[in-house]
């Protein structure tokens, strides 16, 4: 599969290519994704001031209010508890973390995306172009501190550091791309760590880490703010999965019981191979990619909440508007239609989905596909009145805005 090269922007414009270096997508995809650590350096401290910076950090964690499971205080004795830095109203005491921080803690911020914009846009982008779900954690640590002793990761990352240096400890894979939610492993033996590769991540730095690599990271004279984009993908078995269950729908013999009290029967083992085989072969004929290839799509869209905002000024607005009023589809909204039945139709977009009867598909279609601005009196519907019914629907859902 070809990956179109894409050239990389002088400043940081939260896409993946900005985050490559001079590398192409398409060489980062063919040479490292899954196999080999890529790391990028760059003499440039401030590269990621438009995504985060030293100084947002009160504010993110004092304002933004993040849920008590999402905030950890960390050393490798273990997490303090909640109560240790939450007061009794659930909000964050963020005098306790300066001095749990001052104390060589390191805190941990997970999914940051739901709290900082351009850290969100940032992963709404990295999804659209790898078609798979990422989030992203904050690490604040101070000097001469470790958060982790090393450790896997079940999932694929993407380090961006953001303030001060961190020192990274690699080493060999020894099972290669582990199975994603395996929880890879917390702590590993000597006998695991093998060729050893020490770097330093200075700010402006990323590295990529594919999920298996043996790591941990310390600081020394510095203190460190960096990222950890986790790349969660689809895999070949979460494919197989759901095609195994939408013929289990068609056929009945995918969906009966195994034989009765089969744990304590005589050659069951072989009989359940036997059997396994022939259900296997028999599946092969009746394989359809489509509808799951759909629905990870639409699961991928409805998590993925539009990135602009001041839509609530645009609800105001929504009993105005005419045949004539001029509207524009939100600029990040992709949407796909599935049809549920004969009856019935849902267009799915980022962050919500419409449902109408199977007559308007074609005004789905329309605006669907539409990218410039349009009238109500556009959408090929021949009721005037049902198209600004649909069109004052699709403002309240967040697709559409209007334009004054």
């Amino acid at each position: 599969m070809e990956i179109d090269n894409m050239l990389v922007s002088q400043e940081f414009d939260f896409t993946l290519k900005s985050l490559l270096g001079n590398l192409t997508l398409k060489d980062f995809v063919k040479n490292y994704w899954e196999s080999e650590v890529l790391v990028t350096h760059r003499e440039c401290k401030t590269y990621f001031s438009d995504l985060l910076t030293m100084e947002d950090v009160d504010q993110v964690l004092d304002l933004c209010k993040p849920e008590l499971d999402k905030v950890k205080v960390v050393k490798p004795s273990g997490f303090l508890s909640y109560d240790k830095f939450f007061n009794p109203d659930g909000n964050i005491n963020i005098n306790l973390l300066y001095k749990h921080y001052s104390e060589g803690y390191s805190i941990i911020l997970r999914r940051i995306e739901n709290y900082w914009e351009p850290i969100k846009k940032l992963c709404f982008n990295l999804r659209e172009v790898m078609s798979h779900h990422v989030q992203a954690n904050m690490y604040l640590t101070p000097k001469n501190s470790v958060a982790f002793t090393p450790h896997i990761d079940d999932h694929d990352v993407l380090v961006l550091q953001i303030a001060g240096s961190k020192n990274w400890q690699l080493y060999d894979s020894f099972y290669e791309t582990p199975l994603l939610e395996s929880n890879g492993a917390s702590s590993l033996n000597k006998e695991h760590l093998k060729g050893l590769k020490e770097l330093v991540l200075n700010a402006g730095d990323v590295m990529y880490i594919p999920r298996g690599v043996p790591h941990n990271a310390f600081t020394t004279n510095d203190s460190s703010l960096h990222l950890t984009i986790g790349i969660y993908p689809v895999q070949w078995v979460d494919l197989f999965k759901d095609i195994l269950n939408g013929i289990a729908v068609q056929d009945v013999a995918y969906r009966k019981a195994l034989p009765f009290g089969y744990m304590y029967q005589q050659n069951i083992e072989e009989y359940l191979k036997e059997k396994t085989k022939e259900l296997l072969s028999k599946s092969l004929d009746k394989v359809q990619v489509s509808p799951s290839i759909e629905v990870f799509q639409n699961r991928l869209k409805i998590i993925q909440t539009p990135v602009e905002y001041g839509h609530f000024c645009q609800l105001d607005k929504v009993d105005d508007i005419n045949l004539d009023t001029r509207l524009v589809k939100r600029s990040t909204i992709k949407c796909t239609i599935q049809r549920i039945n004969e009856n019935f139709v849902r267009l799915i977009y980022n962050g919500n989905t419409i449902k109408g009867p199977a007559k308007i598909k074609p005004a789905f279609e329309y605006v669907s596909n539409v990218d410039e601005v349009f009238t109500p009196s556009s959408l090929p519907i021949s009721n005037p009145a049902h198209q600004l019914k649909l069109c004052r629907r699709f403002v309240k859902g967040g697709l559409l805005q209007i334009i004054d």
